[in-house]
């Protein structure tokens, strides 16, 4: 939550010790703005939860 909207990227770290704690479906959000963090996120077997950066269009939802 100390990340949430400042849009600073991925604590990988943080989110690696979570993901293997754990069985349950695990979602990050807080600092993610690129696509690579969501890609990383998802090789990694957990969600990406994206506000603030596609909020200010930093990060872009691509097309249909």
């Amino acid at each position: 939550m100390d990340t949430e909207g400042l849009m600073r990227g991925i604590d990988v770290d943080a989110i690696l010790r979570v993901r293997r704690a754990t069985a349950k479906p695990v979602a990050a959000a807080g600092g993610i703005t690129t696509r690579d963090e969501i890609d990383r996120l998802h090789a990694l077997r957990v969600g990406a939860v994206v506000g603030m950066a596609l909020y200010t269009g930093r990060l872009e939802l691509p097309p249909d």
